[in-house]
């Protein structure tokens, strides 16, 4: 019985993340595509429920380097803009002016990325200039560059014990942008790849966003295109 009990318990569970893997697969593509959030059918999302079904994870270094990133959309923008506002108690034409600031310096004529790194032991690798990401869309690649202003902090530094080891870490977070906008409508990925990393891994680490989007065939009609990756999984948080 307990056992019968157990087996129960734990195809509830997981149907229950099943579930949840579903739903958040279902709202990469209008969250990444649409000019709103009405429009993306999540009117009422915040930025951190954004960042939820948009955020990606990996690690380099067997460990050593942790990262994640999303990209900037319009939704996003749309969500930071109203937390703003609600803070500031700003009125609409105020808010209208933040949200065409942010759009003229995140979206117009580029694709931007906020990227987040934590590297522990190698100073190496601490400061943003160290790093660099380049976006993979559709078998075209295109560089990354960080804004003026975030090269130029200093990243914040703390300790990770690792067993009985108390090691330093340094922790950035910027804004990286491509030259020219593009439509981020159909899976894409972002390798990073940091100055060092220590032998024998890999220098480099690839976020990958697959997810189901649409095509227009011949006869002018929208055709779903199913994710080439059944096994993704939303980021979950550090």
């Amino acid at each position: 019985m307990k056992l019968y009990l157990l087996a129960v318990l734990v195809l509830l569970s997981s149907c229950a993340f099943f579930k949840k893997h579903e739903s958040h697969q279902e709202k990469v593509y209008p969250l990444l595509t649409s000019d709103n959030l009405k429009q993306a059918g999540f009117p009422q999302y915040d930025t951190k429920k954004i960042q939820m079904v948009l955020k990606r994870e990996g690690t380099l270094g067997g460990g050593t380097y942790e990262i994640k990133a999303f990209p900037i959309t319009k939704t996003y923008l749309q969500a930071l803009t109203n937390e703003l506002s609600n803070e500031r108690g700003l009125n609409k034409k105020q808010s209208l002016k933040i949200k065409k600031e942010y759009y003229n310096k995140y979206v117009k004529n580029k694709i931007c990325f906020s990227f987040t790194y934590a590297a522990t032991r190698f100073e190496k690798v601490k400061y943003l200039k160290a790093w660099d990401l380049e976006l993979d869309y559709d078998k075209v690649n295109k560089k990354l560059k960080f804004t003026k202003a975030d090269l130029r902090k200093e990243p914040v530094q703390s300790q990770r014990r690792i067993g009985n080891d108390v090691l330093e870490q340094w922790n950035n977070t910027a804004i990286a942008c491509t030259k020219s906008y593009i439509s981020l409508n159909k899976e894409f990925h972002l390798k990073v790849t940091p100055a060092f990393v220590q032998f024998p891994f890999d220098s480099d680490v690839v976020l990958k966003w697959e997810f189901d989007h649409y095509v227009v065939n011949e006869k002018g009609e929208q055709v779903k295109v199913e994710s080439s990756n059944s096994s993704y999984q939303p980021y979950r948080g550090w």
